[in-house]
């Protein structure tokens, strides 16, 4: 009988560990379909240059293992 209720309970994080994979890349999505809507909004946004993004950007989100994608830096920045 205990050993049912361990591999019930094995099965339930199992479970519950893909249904939040799935809830977070879902989420994900939703926010880069979101980014594209709002740069489309904004005529493209900041629109910097290549350069700058990898020269700034790129080595600072390295530190804690992040590689952005350019859009959200068009959608984020700002001029001075």
């Amino acid at each position: 009988m205990r050993m049912n209720t361990n591999r019930a309970g094995r099965w339930e994080r199992i479970g519950k560990s893909v249904y939040r994979n799935i809830d977070l890349f879902m989420e994900a999505r939703k926010s880069r379909i979101s980014c594209r809507r709002q740069l489309a909004d904004y005529k493209g946004g900041y629109r910097g240059s290549r350069k700058l993004f990898r020269s700034q950007v790129l080595p600072f989100w390295r530190r804690y293992g992040i590689k952005p994608k350019k859009m959200w830096y068009d959608l984020y920045c700002f001029k001075d």
